[in-house]
C-alpha cells in the first residue's frame, strides 16, 4: 500500500498530500489477546513495524500486548486502543497498567451500541486510565466517511504535534447526524461486494486467459 502512496503522492513533513487532505501513515494491530491496536507515525516507522510483525500475521501468532508496546516505546508514534467495549475484539478486560501506556481510546462502535450508551461505558473508562477520548470511524466502505471525525483546533503537520493536541485536549470529537444512515448504507455495500467480487474476479481472471 505505501509503494502505491509513494508512487502516486507527494509525502512532506509527515503525511502525504492527497487531493487536499493530509493522510498521516498508519496501521492496525491484531494482539493476542484479541483487540486491535492503532499506531499512526512517520512513514519509515510505520513500515519498519510492518517489517517487525511480518510473524504475527495469523491469528496463532498474533503479538501479545505488551509486546506491541515495548517494541513501539520510543518512536513516536500515536498509539490508540481501537473500539475497547466491542463485544468481539474487546479491550477493557486488559490490565490497566498496559492500557495506560497508550495515547488514548477510540470512540468507534457508536453505531452498534448508541452514542449514549457507549459513552457512558467509555468516558468512566478512559478517565479511570487518564487517557483522552479520539472519535474513530473505522471506515472499511466509503460511505462510512465522515460519519465521526475529530476537529483539531490546531494546523497539525506532524506526528509530534497530532500527538501534543490529542494528549492537550486540543479537538472536538464530532458525530455526523446521519450516522446510522451512513454506517448501515456502508455495512449493506461491504456485504453486497463479498457476494459480487468473487465471481467478478473469476470473470476477469478468465478473460485474462483468453476465455469468454
Amino acid at each position: 500500500m505505501y509503494d502505491a502512496l509513494d508512487a502516486a503522492f507527494p509525502y512532506e513533513e509527515d503525511f502525504y498530500k492527497i487531493d487536499g487532505f493530509r493522510v498521516f501513515p498508519g496501521i492496525e494491530v491484531d494482539i493476542a489477546e484479541t483487540g486491535h491496536i492503532l499506531l499512526i507515525g512517520r512513514r519509515e516507522e510505520i513500515r519498519s513495524v510492518r517489517a517487525e510483525l511480518e510473524e504475527h500475521t495469523e491469528e496463532e501468532n498474533f503479538i501479545p500486548f505488551k509486546s506491541l508496546l515495548d517494541a513501539t516505546e520510543d518512536r513516536g508514534l500515536l498509539r490508540i486502543g481501537a473500539h475497547p467495549f466491542r463485544v468481539s475484539t474487546p479491550l477493557h478486560p486488559l490490565e490497566a497498567p498496559l492500557l495506560a501506556r497508550l495515547d488514548d481510546l477510540n470512540a468507534k462502535d457508536l453505531y452498534a451500541a448508541g452514542e449514549d450508551a457507549y459513552m457512558d461505558r467509555l468516558v468512566p473508562f478512559a478517565a479511570g486510565l487518564g487517557k483522552p477520548i479520539v472519535a474513530g470511524s473505522d471506515t472499511h466502505q466509503s460511505l462510512q466517511y465522515g460519519s465521526v471525525w475529530n476537529e483539531l483546533n490546531d494546523d497539525v503537520r506532524t506526528i509530534g504535534e497530532l500527538r501534543a493536541a490529542v494528549s492537550d485536549g486540543r479537538y472536538i470529537r464530532r458525530v455526523s447526524p446521519c450516522l446510522r444512515t451512513k454506517v448501515k448504507a456502508a455495512k449493506m455495500v461491504k456485504k453486497l461486494s463479498a457476494t459480487i467480487v468473487p465471481p467478478f474476479e473469476r470473470c476477469i481472471t478468465s478473460a485474462r486467459r483468453g476465455n469468454k
